[in-house]
């Protein structure tokens, strides 16, 4: 997505000043609307791609029709609470 989004910026960006009328006026229009187009897309398309993001999302939404498989979760309940001692002792540090 990266590369179909900032390709075409920068190409026009390195050739524009070196021939101002090599690229059309309404190129260089859709070129700045796919940046924007990337920048619209990189928060939803991103997160979506990392398991941990998609569990945590679903739990949040309560959907709990279908639970993921969770290779990062602890396996007992003192690991359970130990884990959670040290992310609230992280955030008091901050």
């Amino acid at each position: 997505m990266f590369l179909f989004t900032w390709a075409p910026y920068e190409i026009c960006a390195f050739v524009h000043p070196v021939c101002k009328f090599c690229i059309p006026n309404f190129t260089l229009e859709v070129v700045f609307w796919l940046l924007w187009l990337n920048s619209t897309i990189n928060p939803m398309l991103y997160p979506f791609l990392q398991q941990r993001f998609r569990v945590t999302f679903i739990r949040l939404l309560g959907c709990s029709c279908r639970s993921p498989p969770e290779p990062f979760a602890p396996s007992s309940r003192t690991e359970r609470d130990c884990q959670m001692t040290r992310m609230s002792r992280a955030a008091t540090t901050c």
